[in-house]
């Protein structure tokens, strides 16, 4: 199915785009073509080497991996020389936290101080840990099952990252504010007539139609 829709994105001509240029774009106004799509993948499986990056190769596409540290070396996730192997091939690695917790309920009760220095952990051990490990910067984020509130917004901010995504529903445009960049979530139950309705105001382009 990722190959189906990675197909369409090509016929129809859909700009895809690194996830640099949307920060290039709220941040300093860069223009972005129309219907443009950025692609990411969460959390560091192994399928994102074995699967997902054939296919985007093949059709030259850009993505994002966002990954969690705790996750990278255990049973189905990639390990670390496959995250710096995709590194080194072009793919852009991201931050998605240390552990992957939901952000606004911490696992326990904790006080303020604790929870501020909780999310610290989570925020900027996770950047420097994937720096350390691809020698490259990591300044953007997918908050851990799309969660987030104003107080991880504000740790979000202080521990520098420039772009947090969420799994809000929706498009992005001028006034998205950059720690809040809504995504349209594809599973793999995601039927192709499905994905295409995501684009709704492209020009439809028609080819290898069987009967001619």
């Amino acid at each position: 199915m990722l190959h189906e829709q990675m197909r369409y994105l090509a016929v129809q001509r859909i700009p895809v785009l690194p996830l640099s240029a949307v920060n290039d774009y709220l941040r300093q106004g860069t223009p972005l073509p129309d219907h443009s799509v950025v692609i990411t993948i969460d959390d560091g499986y192994k399928t994102a080497l074995t699967i997902a990056a054939p296919i985007f190769r093949e059709f030259h596409f850009p993505w994002t991996e966002f990954v969690y540290p705790q996750f990278i070396g255990k049973g189905t996730a990639l390990t670390w020389d496959d995250v710096r192997a995709l590194s080194e091939s072009g793919v852009d690695i991201q931050s998605h936290s240390f552990t992957h917790p939901l952000l606004t309920h911490p696992p326990h009760g904790m006080t303020r101080a604790v929870y501020q220095e909780w999310l610290h952990h989570e925020l900027v051990d996770s950047r420097e840990t994937l720096e350390k490990e691809i020698g490259k910067p990591v300044p953007f984020l997918a908050y851990p099952f799309g969660g987030y509130d104003e107080r991880v917004v504000d740790a979000t901010r202080k521990a520098g990252y420039l772009l947090a995504l969420t799994c809000d529903d929706g498009n992005i445009n001028r006034f998205t504010e950059p720690l809040h960049l809504n995504r349209r979530l594809v599973y793999r139950t995601v039927k192709l007539k499905e994905f295409t309705e995501y684009f709704p105001d492209t020009e439809l382009r028609l080819t290898d139609l069987a009967p001619r």
